[in-house]
Order: C-alpha cells, then structure tokens, then sequence
C-alpha cells in the first residue's frame, strides 16, 4: 500500500476521532445538566450554559478528543485501513470502537497508546483466537483504575503476597504500599476477579492469606510495557 502523507494520516485520525468521541462527549454534557437535545447539538449556544462553563467545557472536550487521536495515531496505521479491517469483522469493530472510548477518559499516556496498539493488533490478526485474546487483555487493564494498576505492578515483582500483615517470606502489600491501604479490599477484589490474582493452589486448594499473581496478569502487564512504551505507569 502506498505510504500516505502523515498530515493526511492525522485529518483521517481526526475525522475518525470525532465520530467515535461524539456519543461520549453528549454523555458527559446530560451529565453536566444539559438537555439531551442541546448535548446533541452541544454547539456554543447550548442553552443555560455560561461562557465559563461552555469554555471549561470545550477543554474537556478537545482533550478527551486529543487522547483518543492519540491512541489512534500510536498504532502507525492509516486509520482508513485500520476501520476497513475492523469493519469485516463485528468484535474488531467493538473492539476498536472500545479502546477509543477508554483512551480519551484516560490520563496516563502510556495507555493511551496501549489502548491504541492492542486494538489494532487485534484488528489486524487473522486468527480469530488472537482477536480473542487481545480483547480479553484490553478489557481487562481498562477496568483497572490507579490503585489497582499500582498493586498489580507491585504484585508482579515477587512470587507471594500477604494483604495487610507480612508472613514469613512474603512481603505485605500494605507495607510496600501505605497510600492504598484503605481501598486494597476492593482492589484485592476486582484483581481476583478478572484473574489476575489467586489465593488458591493447585487443585482449588485455599492458601489462606496468601496471593500470587496468575500468568494471565503477568501477561497483560508485559503487554502493557511493549505496546505502551517505557514511561512510568500510573
């Protein structure tokens, strides 16, 4: 395929963009108090919006729309090319649709190209299996707010884990961790259950107070270093 002018590329990006954020941003606008009919339209004369409010807004907007841009352009794909991949197939359509969504309410650059990268990477197989899985991975890191991410890269540097109280060998992620330590049951929770932490052995068997981290997360965290760049995670 010929190689297309980047400034063309990013118009495309941008145009891709701008639908996909769209149904996002009239959210955020009913949201904020308007009517749905002014969310739709959410043009300048947005009715009972004042102009501080209307300009707050319109910079929420534009970065929302920035980040998603961002994701899209990560992926060194002519955006045209990666729609009409997606379009042959509903989940890669979903798919991409999904990680343009999350990307532009996320802060951390390094997901934002994640959501980007993985999303094309799932696009652009062949293998229906591969599509799978890179959806499964996706969904699974765009679930994890801050201090679940914080534990899960914790987690990952050592072989067990108590919660709240060092046993033996095993390091406490409370001690390691102190500003998390009233939100880690619910962190321990959601972790548990997307499977990338057990408290069971082989069998079934409960180990009680101690965790490991399975090979699914270890999975998704080597995913997120290759395909979200070297920048600190957050």
């Amino acid at each position: 395929m010929m190689e297309r002018d980047p400034g063309v590329i990013r118009t495309a990006a941008g145009e891709v963009v701008s639908n996909v954020v769209n149904e996002a941003i009239k959210t955020v606008a009913m949201q904020a108090g308007m009517d749905p009919l002014s969310a739709a339209a959410i043009g300048g004369a947005a009715a009972g919006v004042s102009k501080t409010a209307e300009a707050a807004f319109g910079r929420l907007v534009a970065r929302r729309r920035a980040r998603a841009e961002a994701a899209l352009l990560a992926t060194g794909q002519d955006p045209e090319h990666l729609l009409l991949a997606a379009m042959d197939d509903e989940r890669k359509l979903e798919l991409l649709g999904r990680a343009l969504e999350v990307a532009q309410r996320t802060v951390d650059e390094q997901r934002v190209r994640f959501y980007g990268r993985i999303a094309a990477e799932g696009v652009l197989a062949s293998d229906a299996a591969v599509v799978d899985e890179k959806d499964r991975i996706f969904s699974s890191v765009a679930v994890l707010d801050p201090a679940d991410l914080k534990v899960l890269l914790l987690m990952v540097t050592g072989r067990a884990w108590q919660k709240r109280e060092a046993v033996g060998e095993n390091k406490a992620v409370v001690d390691e961790l102190p500003e998390v330590a009233r939100v880690l049951d619910p962190v321990f929770a959601r972790l548990e259950n997307l499977g990338m932490i057990t408290g069971q052995g082989e069998g079934g068997v409960m180990w009680g107070t101690e965790w490991t981290v399975t090979e699914f997360a270890h999975l998704c965290v080597a995913e997120l270093h290759r395909l979200g760049g070297s920048d600190s995670l957050t």
